[in-house]
């Protein structure tokens, strides 16, 4: 009899512990939004770089030192030889007119300055590519907050952090841009973009 009622006990505590399981909900992770679409720069609603540089000039501090100039790159992998032209902090000193963003579950692909797609993997991992100058950048991106976050570290240069997200109220984009490595102080600056119209 011993032996039954252990046993009966048991089981009633497998079967209460497998019913409270089930009546715990554990949430889907959260959709990333969509800043998918064709995308044109608002210059009157964006900050320029030149405003920045001078502002920043005017405090102690001058121009860092591998700054670099403007280029282009990045492709997922480990360590992988870049298959365009290399990027640098400079890269995103300028705006680029107009922009094509891509994205699934987990990639994002934005076109640059001269129409190239540059793929970031948006699961937070770092992606580190052997640029064609022999240069390291490393590349991390993830969702925070309701905006794609991506940060890329250039080798001796210094690093730029972008927030691409959708301004809820006027359905523009709106990317906030940091770099590091332009002047001894970092620039930050937001740059807006309005939806093609369609068929463009």
């Amino acid at each position: 009899m011993r032996y039954w009622s252990r046993s009966i006990r048991l089981s009633l505590l497998t079967l209460g512990a497998g019913l409270l399981s089930a009546a715990i909900h554990f949430p889907a992770p959260a959709q990333a939004p969509s800043i998918g679409g064709l995308w044109r720069f608002n210059a009157e609603k964006s900050e320029r770089i030149e405003d920045k540089i001078q502002a920043a000039r005017g405090r102690p501090g001058g121009i860092a030192r591998g700054a670099g100039g403007p280029g282009g790159g990045g492709t997922l992998g480990r360590r992988t030889e870049g298959s365009l032209p290399p990027l640098t902090v400079m890269s995103f000193a300028q705006p680029v007119l107009q922009v094509l963003i891509r994205q699934d579950d987990s990639t994002v692909s934005i076109s640059d300055a001269v129409g190239q797609m540059r793929t970031v993997d948006t699961r937070g991992q770092k992606i580190t590519e052997i640029q064609r100058t022999g240069d390291e950048l490393t590349t991390t991106a993830k969702w925070k907050e309701g905006r794609l976050e991506i940060e890329r570290e250039f080798e001796d240069q210094g690093r730029v952090r972008e927030r691409y997200s959708i301004d809820a109220a006027t359905k523009q984009l709106v990317v906030e841009i940091k770099l590091s490595g332009i002047l001894r102080r970092d620039i930050e600056l937001r740059r807006v973009y309005d939806p093609a119209p369609q068929g463009q």
